[in-house]
Formats: C-alpha cells, sequence, structure tokens
C-alpha cells in the first residue's frame, strides 16, 4: 500500500488511510488535461469498468507537481474520499 500511498502530494506516511478509500473506487480514464498553472494540472475523462461499461464522467482529477512527479492532490482527494 506505500507504493500508491506516494501517488498522493505530501508524505506517503500520512497517506495510506487515503490510498486504501481512493483504490476502492473504480479506475478512471482520463480524455483531457488542463494546465492550471506552472505546478497543476486537472485531468477529466470518465469511469470505466473492467468490461467495458462506462459508469460515468469522472474529474476534474487534480494533479500537483512534487518532487519532480505529478501527484494526486491530497486536498482533493481528501474531499472525495472523506478520509483525512
Amino acid at each position: 500500500m506505500e507504493d500508491r500511498a506516494e501517488l498522493f502530494e505530501g508524505p506517503s506516511s500520512k497517506n495510506i488511510a487515503l490510498a486504501q478509500q481512493f483504490i476502492s473506487i473504480s479506475p478512471a480514464r482520463f480524455t483531457s488535461v488542463e494546465a492550471l498553472g506552472r505546478d497543476a494540472i486537472a485531468a477529466t475523462g470518465y469511469v470505466q469498468y473492467g468490461n467495458g461499461v462506462t459508469m460515468g464522467p469522472a474529474g476534474p482529477l487534480r494533479f500537483v507537481a512534487e518532487d519532480g512527479r505529478w501527484k494526486i492532490a491530497r486536498e482533493w482527494a481528501c474531499r472525495l474520499t472523506q478520509t483525512c
């Protein structure tokens, strides 16, 4: 789970519960990305089950640049999962 916790902004040790909640959400397929400034982007797309059935729209999912990598914005993920 620690590897997934590293996908979120901030120290991975504080993101384990967040990662556990986040992986319970169906996977999203992103079709567009919008720059929100130098260090932030928003991705939109749709949620799709493994069998190809589309559940509905996804996003915008906010990413921020941290340590040379794009990571899911912690504030956004906390609001979505109500974990933090």
